[in-house]
Order: structure tokens, then sequence, then C-alpha cells
């Protein structure tokens, strides 16, 4: 169960699409962002980054110490059972049953992105992010654009 309930929270702040937002499900998207802290964002952010470093793909990248892995899982859990149980409990189950589950992902799919924000509007992360342009040929993909044909030779 426990697994679960851990994967289903991942999936709603990463891979919900929060295209579905009914009355009852905007309120407790609301009362999510509003109820969380920076440090509440900061276990999320931390929390989904862990989780992202364990795909085969960027595992090489970074080494998670599995004792540290726990502590940032405890702190997420802790973030979402504080806003489920406490903050947002009416909000919670009234979203889960007037919207139903898609509702419920979109609410928190739309607190994962208020995390995400956060990170994303780091000053150091802005600067890493804008090395892209390093390598980038803005000629070709210009022309990409206007013309809308393949620029391989």
């Amino acid at each position: 169960m426990r697994n679960t309930a851990a994967l289903f929270f991942a999936l709603l702040l990463v891979c919900s699409n929060p295209a579905f937002a009914g009355e009852k499900s905007e309120q407790l998207s609301k009362c999510l962002v509003e109820s969380t802290t920076q440090a509440d964002r900061t276990a999320l952010i931390r929390w989904i980054f862990g989780a992202v470093t364990q795909h085969p793909a960027v595992s090489d990248m970074t080494k998670l110490d599995p004792k540290e892995w726990q502590n940032i899982s405890k702190n997420a859990a802790g973030v979402f059972q504080k806003l489920i149980a406490d903050k947002c409990a009416r909000q919670s189950r009234e979203a889960l049953l007037t919207d139903g589950m898609e509702g419920y992902k979109s609410a928190f799919a739309t607190l994962g992105q208020t995390a995400m924000t956060g990170l994303m509007d780091d000053p150091s992360v802005n600067r890493s992010i804008a090395d892209l342009d390093k390598y980038l040929d803005p000629e070709k993909l210009f022309k990409a654009v206007m013309t809308g044909t393949s620029q391989e030779k």
C-alpha cells in the first residue's frame, strides 16, 4: 500500500495534465497552493528531483544516499499528509466526490507546477538553462520555423 501511495502522489505531481478543473478541484488547488510554505515547496521539489534521478537515463548524473532519500521522502510525505488531512481536508473530499479523480489529479498537478516554478525561477537555474544557447544555431532554427522544412544537410 505504501508504494502505491507514493507512486500515486508522484504521478499526481509530475505527470498529471491539469486541463480538467471543476469548481471543487479549483478550490482544492487554491487551498493546496495557499497552504504550502516555502519549506513545503522545497520539500516537494527535492522529492520530485530525487525521484527523477532514479531513471536509468540520468541515474549516472547524481548519487543519492539511501538514508538521504529516506529523509526526503519522509519530508514530502509530511507535506502531503498536512495538506490532505489537515489544511485542505474538506476541499480534498469535495473535489474527489464532485470532480472525481481527474479533478483531484488536476489540483495536485497545479501544486506540483507551483513548486517547480520556484525551482525554475532561481537565477542559478536560469543561468544553467541559458548555457544551451551556446550550442544552438539560431540561423538554422529561424529558417526551420519560417519555412517549416527540415534543415538537415
